[in-house]
């Protein structure tokens, strides 16, 4: 095993896997609507260990994998996850609190615990890349944690440039936020199709209808509507930031199911442009497999690991 599995104590039903040598990359996942992290990207942890070429790569990368309930507005649930990045980028101690002794699997043939010190392992050297990994809702929490960061630092640099060029050490965190790559899968930031099965519930009788008023009600939910202020300013403020500063960290990937039935297929003007994957859905697209690892080069992708190495 080239990793270790890591409660994460402060977030609750978050954990990573952490790389036994120094690492040069972090990978964040954060789930969509109703997901968790365990379901939405099985496989990921017993597929790192082999993907053959990739393999290296992999090994000397820590993966984060993020938890939220699925219940408040998108500003909220970006802020708590703007938390947490900013945890990852500073390797910030509180986030690898010791767990206690209790151990559940994870499948793929990992336990889920701590060791008493893992940074005598690896010491505490910063990341050089940051990957941030969404599926469908997801996409939109981490488009619009970056929307807050770069907008935050914006304001109080003016020349943004000279910033960024800047060896402060007390704000790397932020340079390495600004240059982190974006590998969405089904992104909701289109929003929702109201002819998708999440839009056929809320029109079917008797038990469905049950699902379909939990929708209806859901505050998260309607902000993922396609024409909900949340998603029409979201998209604007970030093509607007990425047209005067150029960051890469406004700029996704994003890759669907040939068959996605949930949101639109699409990205931001400036986005990089939009792949598709025969024979896959909105729920199958970031499982890899032994026949499908796709999810596992898309998220690795050289540009993500050597533009900052």
């Amino acid at each position: 095993m080239e990793h270790f599995p890591v409660n994460l104590e402060r977030y609750e039903g978050a954990y990573a896997l952490i790389a036994k040598q120094a690492p040069t990359t972090a990978v964040i996942f954060v789930h969509g609507f109703d997901g968790n992290p365990r379901t939405t990207w099985v496989d990921f942890e017993g597929m790192i260990e082999k993907v053959g070429s990739q393999r290296t790569q992999w090994s000397e990368t820590d993966l984060f994998f993020y938890s939220y309930n699925s219940l408040d507005q998108i500003p909220v649930l970006a802020e708590t996850f703007l938390e947490f990045l900013t945890s990852v980028a500073t390797l910030g101690a509180s986030i690898f609190t010791p767990s206690d002794s209790s151990v559940r699997s994870l499948g793929g043939g990992f336990s889920l615990g701590a060791p008493i010190d893992f940074s005598r392992y690896r010491g505490r050297n910063p990341y050089k890349n940051l990957i941030l990994v969404g599926h469908s809702t997801g996409a939109v929490i981490i488009r619009d944690a970056l929307r807050m960061r770069v907008a935050s630092i914006v304001q109080k640099n003016e020349n943004l440039e000279s910033w960024i060029k800047n060896r402060d050490e007390e704000d790397n965190h932020n340079r390495l936020i600004v240059r982190s790559s974006l590998r969405f899968f089904a992104p909701a930031h289109l929003g929702v199709l109201a002819a998708g099965k999440l839009g056929v519930a809320l029109h079917l009788p008797v038990v469905d209808r049950v699902f379909g008023c939990y929708l209806g009600s859901n505050p998260l939910y309607q902000n993922l509507r396609h024409d909900s202020p949340t998603i029409r300013d979201l998209r604007k403020a970030t093509e607007q930031l990425y047209d005067q500063h150029k960051l890469e960290a406004l700029k996704a990937s994003s890759l669907f199911g040939q068959h996605e039935e949930i949101v639109f297929l699409g990205g931001y003007t400036h986005d990089y442009p939009t792949q598709t994957e025969p024979g896959h859905y909105h729920q199958s697209i970031c499982k890899p497999g032994v026949t499908f690892p796709q999810p596992l080069n898309f998220v690795m992708h050289v540009s993500s690991v050597s533009m900052n190495a």
